[in-house]
């Protein structure tokens, strides 16, 4: 009974590898390998540790699959790692080679890429918001600074150019600045090593060198100051590509305002300013906004304000505030005064309105209405 339990369970639970009974000689088989005598039930030679199982063809080209692939993992690998190595070893031993040349400092260029404008009001805002007139424009380029060199670079946010030469001379005052917010950036511009900075100018001010205005080194030409690894650096020429540049013709922002001002405030003080926006017109009783018709709300709002900072900053002098209206001539005018008429009838403090209907008109010439309105 203890035999027959050997031979019939115990194969079983301990494995494959358990020599066969010598009595059940159909139980036993050589191995392919050494020729010992193996279970017929073995996967593996106990003797030689062989494998010895018969495998399929699907796994036999399984495995030949596999073999290919880790021929090619050892063998693509391996010249893959040998490139990654001397790589990282190759950049070490340039920026040496440069350091030993004195040119592993910043190298920058300078490309001009498209003129634009941005129309304020209009550009700058969402579209259930924008104004059917258009009071600012702002010429500016689009351009890139380019560092071929190995350091970073920073650069100033403001550089000059000239053009012609002798009499005709001109130099100009440039600043890179924010689209989203029109103003200049303060913080200078950095460029990484290889790297491109897009970045938008607009013009400050040009003029004569004569007159104070900017003079290059080189004519025909523009200059950045900026720094790297090394410190403040000589200041940057553009290259000669772009020599002549239109940059010089570049106008400065278009206040249609300022038009407005020379029309409609004739004799009267214009332009003031109290630190913050200009203040359009100044007179002895009113100080005035100027709108189209339609911003009526935006008029108020800005009249109210700088009449308050005008009586602060004067020793508490008070100014009426005076609303001048543009385009009244228009079909918007009749319905837009209707709803200034409703909203101001009873506004306290008073308010003055002038709604203008020709452009050539000055303020005699066009209605004026005072709020609030007499019982």
């Amino acid at each position: 009974m203890q035999t027959t339990l050997r031979r019939a369970y115990l194969p079983q639970l301990v494995g494959d590898y358990m020599p066969a009974d010598p009595l059940d000689r159909d139980s036993l088989v050589q191995c392919p390998k050494c020729c010992s005598e193996i279970p017929s039930r073995a996967i593996v030679c106990p003797v030689c540790r062989c494998d010895i199982h018969v495998r399929t063809p699907r796994e036999k080209t399984r495995e030949r699959i596999a073999s290919v692939a880790r021929f090619l993992k050892d063998w693509v690998g391996f010249p893959a790692a040998v490139i990654a190595a001397i790589a990282a070893l190759a950049r070490p031993a340039v920026l040496n080679i440069l350091w030993l040349l004195g040119q592993d400092g910043a190298s920058l260029e300078f490309k001009l890429l498209t003129p634009d404008y941005i129309n304020v009001g209009l550009d700058d805002v969402p579209i259930a918001t924008q104004g059917e007139r258009v009071d600012i424009a702002i010429p500016f380029y689009r351009a890139a600074l380019i560092n071929n060199g190995a350091s970073p670079a920073t650069v100033r946010s403001r550089f000059k150019c000239s053009t012609g030469s002798g009499d005709g001379e001109k130099g100009g005052n440039f600043y890179f600045f924010d689209l989203s917010t029109q103003r200049k950036i303060m913080n200078d511009i950095e460029v990484a090593a290889g790297g491109t900075a897009f970045v938008n100018i607009a013009l400050l001010d040009a003029g004569s060198p004569d007159d104070g205005y900017p003079k290059t080194r080189t004519p025909e030409s523009c200059e950045f100051e900026y720094s790297d690894k090394y410190g403040v650096r000589p200041p940057f020429e553009a290259p000669h590509d772009v020599k002549q540049s239109p940059l010089m013709g570049l106008g400065r922002a278009e206040d249609r305002r300022v038009s407005a001002r020379e029309t409609r405030c004739k004799d009267i003080a214009k332009g003031i300013s109290l630190g913050t926006e200009p203040i359009d017109c100044v007179s002895a009783t009113h100080l005035f906004a100027i709108e189209p018709v339609y911003l009526w709300e935006r008029a108020l709002s800005r009249s109210l304000r700088q009449a308050a900072e005008f009586q602060r900053v004067n020793a508490g002098v008070q100014l009426t505030p005076g609303l001048i209206l543009d385009d009244c001539g228009s079909e918007d005018c009749v319905l837009a005064e209707q709803r200034l008429t409703a909203a101001l009838r009873d506004f306290k403090p008073g308010v003055s309105v002038w709604l203008c209907e020709n452009e050539a008109d000055d303020l005699k010439g066009c209605a004026r209405r005072d709020f609030p309105l007499a019982p």
